[in-house]
């Protein structure tokens, strides 16, 4: 192999999730919701403009190598009442912003219009989530974050003061390859707070992960292992709706080029907002 290898990272950690551009449709202020005894997800319909922002750093043949990339998407929300839960259809408006990482403006544009679906359980999980084309990398990242997009809580909702902790096993899609992650979250539900001119009630998580993946990049057969770790503010108000927040995301990894034997050590830091538009 000749020149530098580039290890590309984007799908790890705080996707969309959490993650300006043409503006949406709007809707009418909802009357203040009455406190409820545990906070569950009720039937909404919202706009949320997404945010990640990313620096990958990393060392071959003693040559530091430092990458950027910005991410930045519209995407409409809407659920509805149907049994014991609720459907979901999330649809990205637009993409105004995929630049670095291996973002490509032709898919930032084919990406608009996707249409996701599921059920929404009133505890935040989505079940049977379906949409978007998976042979496009940037609607596969898209997804992998947006069926996960509502914070998750307890078998019956939550209060304030409760503490709770949840294990996942995921594939996110990488440049090139598949990054299989396993995470342990603690979450923590904070007091009852004032957040996006809403009662909201704040949850605080601390996520630590281990990742992994094989395959090719640059034309090179690469395997990477490491971990990570990323804190999370996330805001659901009393009325049922996810009002969005911040993460900040690290990660360390070593990748190794198999046919060189040579490995190389990568950082990740990354910053994602999710925010409902006026």
């Amino acid at each position: 192999m000749n020149g530098l290898v580039r290890i590309t990272l984007l799908a790890v950690g705080g996707a969309a999730l959490g993650c300006g551009g043409s503006p949406g449709s709007r809707t009418a202020a909802a009357p203040p919701a009455p406190t409820p005894e545990r906070l569950v997800y009720r039937p909404f319909a919202t706009q949320y403009v997404a945010a990640s922002h990313g620096r990958v750093e990393q060392e071959f043949s003693g040559q530091a190598i430092v990458s950027e990339f910005s991410l930045r998407y519209y995407v409409s929300a809407e659920a509805v009442d149907f049994g014991d839960g609720m459907t979901v259809a999330l649809t990205v408006d637009s993409v105004p912003v995929a630049a670095g990482g291996g973002l490509l403006a032709a898919e930032a544009e084919a990406a608009a219009g996707t249409r996701f679906t599921g059920v929404l359980r009133p505890e935040g999980v989505i079940d049977g989530f379906t949409g978007g084309d998976s042979a496009t990398a940037l609607v596969r990242q898209l997804a992998s974050g947006l069926e996960r997009i509502f914070p998750q809580f307890p078998d019956g909702g939550v209060v304030p003061g409760q503490a709770w902790s949840d294990t996942l096993e995921t594939v996110s899609p990488g440049a090139g390859f598949d990054i299989r992650i396993r995470v342990l979250t603690d979450h923590q539900a904070m007091a009852w707070t004032q957040y996006a001119q809403a009662r909201a009630l704040h949850i605080l998580s601390v996520a630590r992960y281990t990742l992994s993946g094989r395959g090719l990049q640059g034309g090179s057969e690469i395997s990477i292992e490491g971990s990570g770790v990323q804190h999370s503010d996330r805001y659901v108000s009393a009325d049922g709706r996810y009002l969005g927040g911040t993460s900040a995301d690290t990660s360390r990894s070593t990748a190794l080029v198999l046919a060189m034997g040579s490995s190389i050590p990568v950082t990740q830091l990354r910053f994602d907002t999710l925010a409902v538009v006026p």
